[in-house]
């Protein structure tokens, strides 16, 4: 099951950002026991843009230099899939973990049939992907009224804990920037939202915004969940939109209904 947010807003003008900036990610679990069912939800998780954290048994298959893989528990090696070859059947591999900022990151290639022998014990069928708080934003109501819907989209494969994460304290802050002034919208959402659940916000744009206006759109929300321990942690994902707002809002106005109104 997956679910895209930008399905939520149905009514209204989509708007695109020229910026997209992220706090934090979510740790999200899918386990799936048939591997071939598996390996197919890693690739579908990477055409969607997630990278997959997994842990494989092998020590011959961590992409590290030789000094470094036998330094290290066999049992507990964390590779990060970015990418995939259907014709060499393998996926791109890197090492997630940096020693130090000037390292390089060489990617290496692990054999999808290397993968299912790798992944063994508790680890077998389990990816790990990061998610980021996704925003959806539009203006609706001839121009006067801009929607935004927030959530973390479902990722590829059966979800662990599905029940027990969720999203809650979200909030709103929207900005209108023009040359000389600042106009500043902060809404509060007090709905909970698990994982493929969105909050909505609606708010007005000022009437006398200027075509040029700089629009910045900024939603943060607490992830929580029980297991392995209870935890919480914030994300928050901000848009920048240029002119964007304004130039909708006028071709919104075009529309016969609000020229009837």
């Amino acid at each position: 099951m997956h679910n895209n947010i930008d399905i939520f807003i149905e009514d209204g003008i989509r708007l695109s950002p020229v910026e997209i900036t992220h706090q934090g990610l979510a740790s999200i679990l899918c386990y799936d026991p048939f591997l071939p069912r598996c390996i197919e939800g890693i690739k579908l998780n990477l055409l969607a843009g997630l990278p997959s954290l997994v842990r494989l048994h092998a020590g011959a298959n961590y992409p590290t230099p030789s000094e470094y893989r036998y330094q290290v528990d066999l049992e507990g090696h964390a590779v990060l899939i970015v990418g995939f070859d259907d014709v060499k059947r393998a996926f791109s591999v890197v090492d997630p973990y940096r020693r130090c900022s000037d390292e390089s990151i060489e990617k290496t290639w692990l054999p999808y049939e290397d993968l299912t022998i790798a992944m063994v014990d508790c680890s077998s069928g389990n990816q790990t992907v990061p998610p980021n708080l996704k925003i959806e934003a539009a203006v609706s109501n001839c121009g006067s009224t801009l929607q935004i819907h927030a959530g973390i989209p479902l990722p590829f494969g059966p979800v662990m804990d599905l029940d027990n994460l969720h999203l809650s304290g979200a909030t709103l802050e929207v900005q209108f920037h023009e040359a000389n002034r600042s106009i500043t919208r902060l809404l509060t959402n007090p709905a909970t939202a698990r994982i493929g659940e969105h909050f909505s916000f609606q708010t007005e744009i000022p009437r006398d915004i200027a075509p040029d206006a700089t629009v910045d759109v900024q939603v943060s929300a607490t992830i929580g969940g029980t297991r392995p321990y209870a935890y919480n942690a914030r994300v928050g994902t901000r848009h920048r939109y240029l002119g964007g707002i304004a130039t909708q809002g006028s071709e919104s106005n075009h529309r016969p209904d609000c020229q009837l109104a």
